[in-house]
């Protein structure tokens, strides 16, 4: 409950912060920039409202659940997966750079969905094809912004 509490507060806090140093960061716009996606301020500003919405989500989430057992809190595996996790977020930046976003991201989505302690193979392989193919054709097709391409194909 504590970890998820801070997290939403950390959210929270990044997005506020980022919302209010928008308009000093990206010269010439405002909040109202998010009704045209050309802006350069349309992408911070949906991230930060994203953010905002998660995080108090989470807040919401947090505030209304049991504490945890104090087995579960004092759990090696948690820091071990805390641990795997970011050493593959670093391989996934590498995987980004070689074989473009979205292979990387499908291979990511399975292997990060293992590392987190997921079981439900269908539920992961789907996810990991749909999200990058979705994010491919709205960014790509949709919006006309550039992901990263593949280095070796």
């Amino acid at each position: 409950m504590k970890a998820d509490l801070s997290v939403a507060v950390f959210s929270l806090f990044v997005g506020v912060a980022t919302l209010m140093l928008l308009p000093s960061q990206v010269g010439g716009e405002n909040l109202s920039a998010i009704t045209d996606p050309y802006s350069p301020a349309f992408f911070p500003i949906l991230i930060a409202g994203i953010l905002i919405a998660c995080g108090a989500a989470l807040a919401g989430s947090a505030l209304m659940q049991t504490p945890a057992s104090q087995d579960d809190v004092r759990s090696i595996e948690a820091p071990l997966r805390i641990a795997a996790t970011a050493g593959y977020l670093l391989f996934y930046g590498v995987l980004i750079y070689w074989i473009g976003m979205v292979l990387a991201s499908v291979i990511s989505i399975v292997c990060l969905s293992y590392i987190l302690g997921f079981k439900r193979h269908i539920i992961i392989f789907a996810t990991a094809i749909v999200v990058p193919l979705i994010i491919y054709v709205l960014f790509e097709k949709m919006l006309y912004v550039l992901l990263p391409q593949p280095r070796i194909f």
